[in-house]
């Protein structure tokens, strides 16, 4: 049995504990979304987000505010200690001053191809064809493909990475590399970056 409960099917969507009405089309800026992708969830002593998850949820805080947009998805079902992906990032949001009604929590996927799946049809859903994306920027590249690939159009926000050794570049150009060929074996939409 996996550690990982088995995704739903697209449409069933949990939409987390917001008062934001999803049947509704938002205002001028809410026709294009800020999506900020989860990962690995861990924390610093103080309680914040520490590692790529708390990069990733500063820079989806402050191009919030800075676009002044009206909803941010908080995109990622994997629990990390018992603490979801999305829950935890849109925590950590509130904290840094994005009003809670604004953020959706997308807790179904579990790789980044299920965040482009999911999200892209929650969002549809809403009438919403438009995103900034924010994630790792050696992720980047490959996570803006499966969104465009599932229909959505991105522009990107990356969350700067610090400087990483020869090694750990290596590991995550390969690591994009293999997992973009498995995107193209499954049948992935898949949208030239």
């Amino acid at each position: 049995m996996s550690a990982y409960p088995r995704p739903p099917e697209p449409g069933a969507f949990p939409l987390a504990d917001s008062s934001l009405d999803t049947t509704r089309r938002l205002d001028r800026t809410a026709d294009k979304a800020l999506v900020v992708l989860g990962c690995r969830i861990a924390w610093t002593g103080n309680g914040r987000l520490a590692g790529a998850g708390g990069r990733r949820v500063r820079a989806a805080a402050e191009t919030f505010h800075q676009e002044k947009c009206t909803l941010l998805v908080a995109s990622g079902g994997r629990a990390w200690n018992g603490v979801v992906e999305a829950d935890a990032m849109r925590d950590a949001l509130v904290r840094l001053g994005v009003p809670t009604a604004c953020v959706l929590c997308e807790r179904c996927s579990l790789t980044t191809r299920g965040n482009a799946q999911f999200t892209s049809a929650l969002l549809s859903r809403m009438g919403i064809d438009r995103a900034l994306l924010v994630t790792c920027d050696w992720h980047m590249s490959r996570a803006r493909a499966l969104f465009l690939g599932y229909g959505l159009a991105v522009e990107v926000a990356p969350a700067v990475s610090p400087p990483a050794r020869a090694w750990t570049r290596a590991w995550r150009w390969g690591r994009e590399r293999m997992a973009t060929r498995l995107d193209a074996t499954r049948g992935i939409p898949h949208a030239s970056p």
